[in-house]
């Protein structure tokens, strides 16, 4: 691929009608690994856009208008809202997926060690 192509994951898509598509920003160098695993266990469709940071994408002007903060790996919502940090965006694609079994429920002392 190309630097900064995206590739197309198209999972859990019965219906004919275009589903609601989850992007994924991130790469080798970065911890989006965590993420695509849990998009790929849920089957929801996603896109993987390539941003190195040990090339400095994650410093590029197109990238901050993505994520300000220039962190990666940043997930964008099918509503459009963009999230940071390995573990939130891999909890919040568990649980708003049904899969929460990916992750240690509230309550739980292993939830802890799950976010850190």
């Amino acid at each position: 691929r190309a630097r900064g192509e995206a590739s197309v994951r198209r999972r859990g898509m019965a219906t004919a009608a275009p589903a609601a598509t989850y992007t994924l920003y991130g790469g080798a160098w970065s911890r989006a690994l965590i993420t695509q695993m849990v998009l790929e266990e849920c089957e929801v469709p996603y896109e993987v856009v390539v941003v190195d940071p040990t090339r400095g994408d994650h410093r590029r002007p197109e990238f901050l208008r993505v994520n300000p903060a220039g962190f990666v790996p940043a997930l964008r919502t099918p509503e459009g809202e963009v999230l940071h940090e390995a573990a939130a965006t891999a909890l919040y694609v568990a649980e708003r997926h049904g899969a929460a079994r990916l992750v240690p429920p509230p309550g739980d002392p292993a939830r802890g060690r799950f976010l850190a």
